[in-house]
């Protein structure tokens, strides 16, 4: 076969030399004349190796396009799954919350031996420490200082040691109260001598519940005479003249007793009232007695851990 017949014939057929020479006649791609037919079918066995070209082509096509499709459903999903850790999309991160630690705040009358230390604690209020014991509440026996107050002057504090009266205050109580498990130690002068009681672990509630007064336990310390005295006010709500919470339907005990205290019906306690009133109901006692038997009270807030 000469070439340049060869040659005619691939550069009329689209598959070019990927057809046999009997593809070549059966298409009838070449020149119809008898002689070339004649020696394209007699170089048959020359062109075996092409035989299957076409197949192959098609094979070798196939899978790559198979590897291409396979390749971009591959990159699609990587696209997805990359617009889903990226951070346009925050609900679908997780992030790792580091542990936290949390370090309890110090007592404000830890490790204090001056006795009537004033202390700044809790937004700069003061606080007056009597050894490790932090006062709630003092009166010497002079009474000088004048307890019927508002609610105001309960719920931030007043007075001074040196003014013969002191009161903490209603909300820096509730909060040291809450920050810490405390006792209320009560130490009451009697006939010239200290009685102690203790109420374990004491709570004072915030002002969305009226300053409410609760205790778990009551222990008689020194020389106490009487019993538990304050079991009427567990749980009760403080009351002032002009704010009553007390669980009288028919009258205001503060106005009617004077001074803010837990007052309730059954109570037997106001260690804020006013000093030897002429008006019993409204004098300071405690338990069965008052004024004239009691020379001062301190009470304080102790054991706090």
């Amino acid at each position: 076969m000469r070439p340049s017949e060869i040659n005619d014939t691939e550069r009329l057929h689209p598959l070019g030399n990927c057809l046999t020479p009997v593809d070549q006649v059966e298409l009838g791609e070449v020149n119809r004349s008898p002689q070339i037919q004649e020696n394209l079918k007699a170089d048959i066995p020359r062109d075996k190796q092409q035989t299957n070209c076409l197949c192959k082509l098609l094979k070798n096509h196939k899978k790559k396009l198979i590897s291409a499709g396979v390749i971009i459903v591959l990159l699609s999903l990587a696209v997805i799954l990359l617009s889903m850790l990226l951070p346009g999309a925050p609900e679908s991160v997780t992030t790792a919350t580091p542990p936290t630690t949390t370090t309890k705040a110090v007592f404000p009358c830890d490790d204090n031996t001056i006795s009537n230390n004033h202390v700044q604690f809790l937004n700069n209020n003061n606080v007056i420490c009597d050894g490790s014991d932090l006062i709630l509440q003092f009166r010497n026996e002079s009474f000088s200082t004048d307890f019927n107050k508002d609610w105001v002057s309960y719920v931030e504090g007043f007075g001074d040691m040196e003014e013969k009266g002191y009161w903490l205050g209603l909300e820096t109580t509730h909060r040291i109260t809450t920050q810490w498990e405390c006792d209320l130690k009560l130490e009451l002068t009697v006939g010239g001598e200290n009685k102690v009681a203790l109420y374990k672990n004491v709570k004072i509630g915030s002002g969305d519940t009226n300053y409410k007064f609760s205790y778990e336990e009551f222990q008689c310390i020194k020389d106490w005479w009487g019993g538990e005295n304050m079991a009427a006010a567990n749980g009760s709500q403080f009351s002032t003249k002009d704010k009553d919470h007390d669980d009288s339907d028919d009258t205001s005990l503060a106005s009617d007793r004077s001074g803010g205290w837990w007052h309730t019906v059954k109570s037997e306690t106001n260690l804020n009232g006013e000093y030897q009133s002429t008006d019993m109901k409204k004098r300071v006692y405690w338990g069965g007695l008052d004024d004239y038997f009691i020379q001062g009270s301190k009470i304080k807030i102790i054991n706090c851990n």
